[in-house]
């Protein structure tokens, strides 16, 4: 991270952050540190607290227990519109008989910014977000990705120093989702201000974030970079959320060991598990490091391998899946690029893949990041 993006945006940190509504827990004494100028997206299922935690940054929710610091300063007792925290809803909340140009504007006249300068903060405001020249057309003159852009310069016209993005791309269609996701990542890496993103949607936190933070019940399950979640998930939880995964179910027969009993099968790792205590357990695998056996590509010292029927084979364009079904029961997804011969339906197969690129996680295993004792930061 820069240190351009360090002095633009502001730090935020969670402490113990805690709601309540009567006897139902929304959020669970969750503690975070993002940096200045960082791009941190809160990932998970409906329910899970990402948006109860950003109401609560906001000021459009009061917190249980627990404090929300700000650079240091405590945000509990300012007013939401002292925050100085821009906001961007997923229905947008424009004003329907307002301009885009004077939506964008709004907040600077709260503000009481002399009508020179927001003239000039508005048109750059636009056109930071690809909206140069259409300052002068309503909201309904405009397609749904025009009026995000839109609710995106307002919130940035008045020049906040943390951005707060509350599903924002939910109701447009994957293809303009994607071409906005791309925009905001953009915005992000030229302002440098710190954004927080919330989705429940996994390619949006994967192609956009700095950090993600995945909240499972109230709780944080972990936080980590895209590909330190995806590659080494803490949790189960965390390995079957992000992505397609394969989840082997077994034991772990003694503590500290790195193999688990699957059935008959006993599957290993390279040792990065080492430290799992006995138990229930599961061993995960991505689909795409997975390959089917054949007698030219047998299985190696250093794989492991599980045997099954096929059950299903899925053509999707420039990838193909092969499902494989063994003994105990279990599904194993093969990920693979269209064009490999495709074994028949029914027909008798193995699987294989390196056992450095596996996982076993315990079942009751939960990152140090849920205990409410901990911070989590960079």
């Amino acid at each position: 991270m820069s240190a351009d993006r360090k002095t633009r945006g502001a730090g935020l940190s969670l402490r113990r952050l805690a709601k309540s509504y009567g006897p139902v827990h929304a959020l669970k004494e969750v503690s975070l540190d993002i940096a200045p100028g960082e791009f941190v997206t809160f990932l998970g299922p409906s329910g899970s607290g990402k948006s109860t935690t950003l109401n609560l940054i906001s000021g459009f929710q009061d917190v249980t227990s627990g404090e929300i610091l700000l650079d240091g300063t405590v945000l509990q007792d300012v007013k939401p519109h002292k925050r100085e925290l821009g906001i961007v809803f997923q229905n947008y909340a424009l004003f329907p008989h307002m301009t885009a140009g004077q939506n964008v504007e709004y907040s600077l006249k709260q503000r009481k910014i002399p009508a020179s300068e927001r003239k000039t903060r508005v048109r750059k405001a636009l056109e930071s977000v690809g909206l140069g020249g259409y300052g002068d057309r309503y909201p309904r003159e405009l397609s749904g990705g025009q009026q995000q852009r839109v609710a995106v310069a307002r919130a940035l016209v008045f020049e906040p120093r943390v951005l707060l993005m509350d599903e924002p791309l939910g109701a447009l269609d994957r293809k303009l989702r994607q071409v906005l996701q791309l925009e905001i990542k953009r915005l992000h890496r030229e302002l440098g201000i710190t954004f927080i993103f919330v989705t429940h949607d996994q390619e949006e936190a994967l192609v956009m974030s700095d950090r993600i933070a995945v909240f499972n019940e109230g709780l944080i399950e972990q936080v980590g970079t895209a590909s330190e979640l995806y590659e080494n998930p803490a949790t189960p939880f965390v390995a079957e959320f992000l992505g397609e995964t394969n989840a082997l179910k077994g034991s772990v027969q003694s503590i500290g060991s790195n193999l688990l009993v699957h059935g008959a099968t006993v599957f290993r790792t390279d040792g990065a598990d080492e430290n799992l205590p006995a138990g229930p357990a599961i061993l995960f695998v991505r689909p795409e490091k997975v390959r089917l056996l054949t007698e030219a590509k047998p299985v190696k010292e250093h794989e492991d391998a599980v045997y099954g029927v096929v059950r299903e084979t899925v053509y999707m364009g420039s990838l193909q899946k092969i499902l494989v079904t063994n003994e105990e029961g279990a599904t194993v997804t093969v990920l693979e690029a269209t064009g490999a011969p495709l074994p028949a339906i029914g027909s008798r197969v193995g699987v294989a893949w390196n056992i450095n690129e596996a996982r076993i996680i315990s079942t009751e295993q939960r990152s140090n990041s849920a205990k409410n004792d901990e911070v989590v930061s960079i």
